[in-house]
């Protein structure tokens, strides 16, 4: 399937990630929504706002940690973890933004409306049950087009000392 435009992606990775970089594919992440989303390049400073809202200065993702094995994408076969202890709020926050201006791809997904936060496996990393987990970084990731590479936006940066996140200039 070709994809069209620019589509976008925040997520929470367990590898720090920063602004400017370039993946061809993506660390181990739970992503904030179902999916992929679009969003008016004109008005992305609406989104971005929203982000520095519910992102810059705050502790989030304290309790995260890996719950039941379940399986991802389409025809449920990319196999993964839930992920427990997770806030709700900023889903709700961003999710409402998206809805109003923009969209989620694909448009048709049974799970736009719902807050499911997972860790998809990779074959570098598979979050283990009850598994404690940390987030070094909180990204927009863009990408255009049928391009296999992936661009870091946005990245707020996890400080160690006080726990909150905090937008990488």
């Amino acid at each position: 399937m070709s994809v069209v435009g620019e589509r976008l992606l925040i997520a929470a990775t367990l590898e720090g990630v920063g602004v400017g970089e370039d993946v061809r594919r993506l660390p181990a992440h739970m992503s904030y929504h179902a999916g992929w989303l679009t969003y008016p390049s004109d008005h992305r400073y609406e989104l971005q706002d929203r982000m520095d809202e519910v992102f810059d200065g705050r502790i989030l993702l304290k309790g995260a940690t890996g719950g039941e094995r379940a399986m991802y994408g389409y025809n449920y076969a990319l196999p993964g973890r839930m992920i427990l202890g997770v806030e709700h709020y900023p889903w709700v926050a961003i999710h409402s933004l998206v809805k109003s201006r923009g969209g989620f791809l694909p448009p048709d997904s049974p799970f736009i409306d719902s807050f499911l936060p997972h860790v998809i496996d990779t074959p570098e990393r598979a979050v283990a049950e009850d598994e404690r987990l940390v987030f070094p970084s909180i990204v927009m990731i863009s990408q255009s087009g049928d391009d296999p590479m992936k661009h870091v936006d946005v990245a707020y940066q996890r400080n160690p000392q006080t726990e909150a996140y905090e937008r990488q200039a």
